[in-house]
């Protein structure tokens, strides 16, 4: 089953996607900070990382920048899709400027968080 890290600090938004992406077929955790975040996604090297942005400890844009800064390309892949309220003008050019595959304005809707994880990740 496709693994996927979703680093969001508010436990409703997490438990929202994590309940539309298992009915999928995706097997799908939570780290509520971006240090805890980080440490995950080197440890564990998910399918694909959802980023919330304005994130305790370390924001998801410094997350998302030490990720791709990884020498294992196992880890500096990994797609990540920013989902975050930060969707004003210029948030999503900081996004994908840091190294993030999509951008998501929250609140997500149900059909817009599958097609996008499924662009990245194909359940076989």
């Amino acid at each position: 089953m496709p693994t996927i890290i979703y680093v969001e600090d508010n436990h409703f938004n997490y438990r929202l996607v994590h309940k539309i992406l298992t009915k999928e077929g995706y097997t799908i955790s939570n780290a509520v900070d971006g240090i805890t975040g980080l440490q995950r996604i080197i440890a564990e090297k998910p399918d694909l990382v959802l980023m919330d942005i304005d994130l305790p400890e370390m924001n998801g844009v410094e997350a998302t920048r030490q990720i791709r800064a990884n020498p294992n390309p196992d880890i500096a892949n990994i797609p990540i899709i920013a989902l975050t309220a930060q969707a004003m003008w210029g948030s999503a050019d900081r996004c994908f400027h840091a190294g993030c595959n999509a951008f998501i304005a929250k609140p997500v809707s149900r059909r817009e968080i599958i097609d996008e994880v499924a662009r990245f990740i194909i359940i076989n």
